[in-house]
């Protein structure tokens, strides 16, 4: 028998695909990290940590997929969302509750309480995408790979927990204002794929444009949305 390593590290399986050009909420929310020391400026991802949010983005997909599976009337992934030029991509909405779900994978310790600095970003990026889609209720999914890092059932195992949070409306325009004050943070994505280079056209003589006397039709057409954040439901 013989054999060879082949490959260390997961390849990128789950790209972010048909991101719009600009400021994105995630990219805002990287911003402030750094600012807040969470993470460093110019620091690069190694192999390892590459495997680590692919099998995040892996896991996530599988769970958004299985809940849709259970009941496909329910829950949807509603794709990108934009709202005063700002972007960004929920998890997966539950229609009937109108409430967003957002799932995470990660191995910090499940000892962190929900609303400590460790899971602060979390809390920003359900805020903000409640905020986009005009909810109160959101649940944010954790997966704690590693539990408690006590390495010792049950504790230690994998965890998985739900918080279900019912922000008020104040709370969600208080958090979209600060990602707005602090978009100049963020480095504006740019997905537009480069041109090739224009083909030399042969010169042909044009024939002489006839008078066109026809009248351009215009029209104009307005359409608002509401914007009340919808409620909890009693």
């Amino acid at each position: 028998m013989k054999y060879k390593l082949v490959s260390q590290g997961l390849r990128d399986l789950t790209p972010m695909e048909d991101r719009s050009n600009g400021v994105h909420i995630s990219g805002i929310i990287y911003a402030l990290c750094i600012a807040r020391g969470i993470y460093k400026p110019g620091e690069t991802l190694s192999a390892e940590e590459k495997t680590r949010m692919n099998l995040g983005n892996a896991l996530e997909d599988a769970i958004i997929s299985r809940y849709q599976q259970s009941d496909k009337r329910r829950y949807i992934k509603v794709g990108e969302q934009e709202c005063d030029d700002l972007y960004g991509t929920p998890d997966m909405l539950d229609i009937e509750e109108w409430a967003v779900h957002e799932m995470k994978f990660t191995w910090m310790s499940s000892k962190h309480h929900v609303e400590s600095a460790k899971l602060w970003k979390y809390l920003v990026q359900i805020k903000a995408y409640c905020y986009m889609l005009k909810t109160l209720v959101g649940y944010l999914h954790v997966c704690f790979v590693n539990g408690d890092y006590t390495y010792q059932s049950p504790g230690g195992d994998p965890t998985y927990h739900v918080y279900r949070f019912e922000f008020t409306k104040q709370e969600l325009e208080e958090n979209w204002a600060m990602l707005k004050n602090h978009a100049h943070m963020a480095e504006a994505e740019d997905h537009t794929e480069p041109k090739p280079a224009p083909k030399k056209k042969a010169k042909v003589k044009k024939p002489a444009m006839a008078e066109n006397t026809a009248d351009d039709a215009a029209g104009n057409s307005a359409t608002s949305d509401e914007t009340d954040i919808v409620p909890a439901p009693s």
